[in-house]
């Protein structure tokens, strides 16, 4: 008799099934983190150090040992094994899991990964791909946001977009349209700006006989950029649109017939090769020839694309140079324009001239952030890092401050990188670069309220700037010191206003905008010097040709600091659907947390809405984020207040089932 099974699912919500036996509620998150942990990382035991130093980092040996042993009781308690069929293995020194008797689906994913590159043609890697993407319910761990689990979740979520966009080329180079369309739908949600997946869509209604279907398939994509993203689809994108919706329709597959020659071996192995993240997920686009799936990299002007990468790279180094200045909105426009020509540069030098590539990564990180392609350009300058040569160089230090600094934009604090940046600029003898580090390391600090830690890097690098009359570099220095928790009001507006005069002789609206937002944030609403800064900062942001999510948040909390709140919601729903095209679900937190009292002004939504504060507030205890539960256990308060005990009591009976972006997204609409 065959022993029996389990079966973790990984990818989407962590579910373990034995027998008739579905578990999906672990007791803690910090159980279902540890058991996701295990089950990633199946065929080793892994020492008690190790996950201590994991999962309780900055806590007393004898406390995280206590934890640990508490999380694997819950585990056991909830996993209920069987005395003839566990799964935990644990002694005194390490934890794993028995491999023997599990299977995942991530370990079938990447199975069918496996298999698809070592594919002899595309009919033998299209089943095999065609099972990784069911496979792929969901992003690895949803749910979880620990750090060490990011760069294994962009691994998987980068094979699952390459598969998908694989099996979308294979439908269409075989005139199966409407499987076409329908794969390139689900790449398209996980990937809704992805250019190429777009024409591909486009070219497959065309082909189908339904061009208007690819007519407005374009319109809701441009309306989807303008909306979302604040600018319009590059030239390129609409030129190749363009061209897609000119095709005439064929009714059979492009094959001469009697041909003896064979369909290239496309699919696999030049799909999923080591280089497929700038190909695929970031905006490489394939075309479909008659005769089989090609992947080409975008044509350029001049047919030496080493000569074209070379520019490229000279155009993205003038673009840094221009940042935080008067032509900066000017050249956030060019290098969209220029974004394929730049995505196939950063290919073309990934494989030829990687330590170019790193170059460009660097230089490129604040376009990244500004266009909410904070991930893309994480992917980007993870890849230049690791195929670089490990030579201490500026270029390195600046890529390691860049990769950092966008990581933190989702609340993950790769501090090493900083120091590792920091050292770089110390052997060279590098004060800007020096200054530059030691800025990012007091934002770091500021975002996780340490206060006193952040004025003193903000300290060093001021005196760096000043030393080096670095006008922008003092300004954007003032404008994060006026950002930084519990400093007083008067050093916020001093500070603030020391930014404000800096960005206005720089000619910055985006600074300026900031500043002013900052100035009034040291005043209360009833002060006429709020309503006055309050004012200008929103004409300022509405003289920005450019906002991402974060600048769009500080705009809604302008309109609610002055009592407008319906522009206040529509801004903020914006912001959410934003949030919930990324799943970024750091961002819906917050703006839930931060902003329930504000959101709901019709008391039928309040019992919804403090379900999902209740719920949040769970989230962020086992999250060990004692800032956002102060926040949320006032929201509750609150929101009892206005509820009155017996409505309040029914509501935490009630329970949220559905996810907290839905509640929120009703919450927004009905106020």
């Amino acid at each position: 008799m065959s022993e029996p099974g389990w079966t973790i699912e990984l990818l989407g919500i962590l579910t373990v099934k034995f027998g008739d036996r579905t578990i999906t509620n672990f007791g803690t998150r910090k159980a279902a983190a540890l058991l996701g942990y295990l089950a990633i990382n199946p065929d080793k035991a892994h020492s008690r150090e190790d996950l201590l130093d994991i999962f309780w980092p900055d806590m007393k040996s004898g406390a995280a040992r206590h934890n640990l042993r508490q999380t694997i009781f819950t585990l056991r308690k909830v996993l209920d094994e069987p005395a003839d069929s566990p799964l935990l293995i644990a002694s005194s020194v390490s934890i794993g899991l028995r491999r023997e008797v599990l299977q995942t689906d991530l370990h079938q994913f990447d199975e069918c990964i496996r298999q698809a590159k070592g594919a002899a043609s595309d009919e033998d890697a299209f089943p095999v791909l065609n099972r990784a993407a069911e496979l792929y319910k969901g992003e690895l761990l949803a749910g979880c946001f620990d750090g060490w689990l990011l760069s294994e979740r962009r691994r998987v979520e980068v094979e699952a977009l390459q598969a998908l966009a694989a099996l979308q080329r294979y439908h269409q180079a075989r005139s199966a349209h409407s499987d076409s369309i329908r794969v390139g739908s689900r790449l398209l949600s996980l990937d809704p700006f992805n250019d190429a997946a777009h024409i591909a869509a486009i070219r497959s209604y065309v082909m189908a006989g339904h061009p208007r279907a690819g007519e407005r398939h374009l319109e809701d994509y441009e309306r989807q950029c303008a909306e979302e993203l604040g600018r319009p689809i590059s030239a390129r994108t609409r030129e190749m649109a363009l061209a897609a919706l000119a095709e005439k329709p064929v009714s059979q597959p492009q094959r001469q017939a009697g041909s003896d020659r064979k369909a290239p071996r496309r699919l696999s192995v030049q799909l999923m090769g080591a280089s497929a993240v700038a190909v695929s997920l970031l905006g490489g686009f394939m075309f479909v020839s008659a005769s089989g799936i090609y992947p080409q990299r975008p044509s350029v002007s001049h047919p030496d694309q080493g000569h074209e990468a070379k520019a490229c790279a000279k155009l993205v180094e003038q673009a840094w140079s221009e940042w935080y200045g008067p032509n900066e909105a000017q050249w956030l426009s060019k290098l969209d324009n220029s974004s394929l020509e730049i995505r196939t540069a950063l290919t073309w030098n990934l494989d030829h001239d990687p330590d170019t590539a790193l170059q460009m990564a660097g230089a490129l990180t604040r376009w990244w952030y500004m266009r909410d392609a904070r991930n893309e350009g994480y992917l980007w300058l993870s890849e230049a890092l690791a195929r670089s040569s490990n030579k201490p160089t500026r270029e390195r230090a600046r890529a390691l401050v860049g990769c950092a600094f966008l990581a933190a934009r989702h609340e993950t604090y790769e501090d090493a990188q900083l120091r590792t940046a920091l050292s770089i600029y110390t052997s060279c003898n590098d004060k800007w670069g020096i200054a530059h580090a030691r800025r990012h390391m007091g934002f770091f600090a500021s975002e996780r309220h340490i206060s006193k830690e952040a004025m003193e890097q903000y300290a060093i690098a001021m005196a760096g700037f000043r030393e080096l009359h670095d006008e922008g570099g003092q300004a954007v220095t003032a404008l994060c010191i006026a950002y930084v928790p519990n400093i007083g009001v008067q050093q916020k507006n001093y500070w603030a206003q020391a930014a404000l005069s800096a960005f206005r002789h720089l000619h910055s609206d985006w600074g300026v905008s900031l500043s002013l937002m900052a100035a009034s944030t040291a005043h209360s609403a009833k002060d006429p010097t709020f309503t006055s800064l309050n004012n200008r900062a929103f004409k300022a942001y509405h003289r920005l040709g450019f906002l991402n999510t974060g600048e769009m948040y500080e705009q809604a909390l302008l309109a609610i600091r002055r009592n407008d709140l319906v522009e206040g919601r529509r801004i903020l729903l914006r912001i959410l659907s934003v949030a919930r095209e990324q799943n970024d679900q750091v961002a819906i937190a917050n703006l839930l947390n931060w902003h329930a009292d504000l959101l709901a002004s019709k008391p039928e939504l309040r019992v919804k809405l403090l379900s999902a504060v209740r719920k949040l507030d769970h989230d962020l205890q086992l999250r060990q984020d004692p800032v956002s539960v102060n926040e949320s256990r006032r929201q509750m308060a609150a929101l009892q207040a206005a509820l009155g005990q017996t409505r309040f009591q029914h509501a935490e009976a009630v329970g949220l089932n559905a996810p907290l972006e839905d509640v929120l997204a009703e919450i927004l609409i009905s106020a």
